[in-house]
């Protein structure tokens, strides 16, 4: 199953009502699908899992790299963990097609509970020979703040690997995200305006207060090392998705207050860094009649990070 870009972590904008629809609608565009396959099959380099290898993908999603993993570990066994609880209803139900000698444990939770998940069934002493995931620092609101110092999360995933398990994940680095101001044309509008936007956007991103963002590859590395992991190896490559902006992405940018997520919205951004409701207003404007429907480059940042303990 591939899974939909609405699933990569998101600075000025959070999923979608309609999951399901939005999902199907990037899918559509040409190379989601290719970037995602090639996600995947680089963690599956890296992992270099064997048939009777234990694997454990800790943001399953709908399965992206889980299904892949049972086809690699035929005599070992697959888990899968998910927080969100239709997920992973929906993954269990997928599950139950397979024979059940083949089928994944799936796991309902945040990483934090890792251990806690497993001793509930009877499987405290499970070491993994590997642990995969793609976006675990923002997909899961606490990585991100409790992969620092001591007994943080990834000392515990750690603790649940092998001796010379490995650790793969791919991570968006959101802080590297990409800046809206940049998929417009500026030209014949108030070029103060312009820049005032711009500053206020790269501010977002800058925002040493907001979890989402105050990190980069080599805050990972840190968080890493502290961790345990000495053999560590972080590669970082620039990703371009083709993305049709919705009206669902337009009114989530511009609705006012607070999104879903408790994070403000892009437009509340905008004036709490100094613009008013009436240029905020325009601004919304030139985004409807330049981006609506339209299929954008929409560029970030990918850590692939291999970790041995």
């Amino acid at each position: 199953m591939v899974e939909g870009d609405t699933s990569l972590p998101e600075v000025l904008t959070t999923g979608p009502t309609d999951r399901a629809r939005e999902a199907w609608l990037q899918r559509a565009i040409a190379n989601s699908g290719r970037n995602l396959g090639h996600v995947r099959d680089r963690l599956f380099e890296m992992a270099e899992i064997q048939r009777h290898h234990l694997v454990l993908d800790l943001n399953a999603g709908s399965g992206l790299l889980t299904w892949e993993a049972i086809r690699h570990a035929p005599e070992g066994g697959v888990w899968a963990l998910t927080a969100d609880e239709t997920t992973g209803e929906a993954l269990r139900q997928q599950a139950q097609r397979l024979p059940e000698i083949e089928r994944p444990a799936i796991l309902f939770g945040q990483p934090r509970r890792l251990a806690e998940l497993l001793e509930i069934r009877g499987e405290s002493d499970i070491r993994f020979d590997v642990i995969m995931s793609r976006n675990p620092f923002s997909q899961y609101k606490s990585f991100s703040s409790e992969s620092k110092g001591n007994g943080s999360i990834l000392g515990s995933l750690a603790a649940k690997l092998q001796i010379g398990g490995r650790l793969c994940l791919a991570q968006i680095i959101p802080r590297h995200g990409q800046r809206l101001y940049q998929l417009v044309d500026w030209s014949g509008t108030d070029q103060n305006l312009a820049g005032q936007v711009r500053v206020a956007e790269e501010n977002i991103f800058d925002d040493r207060n907001d979890p989402l963002v105050n990190w980069d590859a080599s805050d990972m590395e840190r968080y890493f090392r502290a961790a345990g992991f000495e053999d560590l190896k972080i590669e970082v490559e620039k990703q371009i998705d083709q993305r049709q902006i919705t009206n669902a992405h337009l009114e989530r940018w511009f609705t006012s207050g607070q999104q879903t997520s408790g994070r403000p919205t892009y437009g509340q951004r905008l004036i709490d860094a100094g613009l008013d409701e009436k240029a905020v207003d325009a601004i919304a404007a030139l985004y409807e009649r330049q981006l609506r429907g339209q299929v954008v480059a929409w560029q970030s940042q990918l850590a692939y990070v291999l970790a041995r303990r």
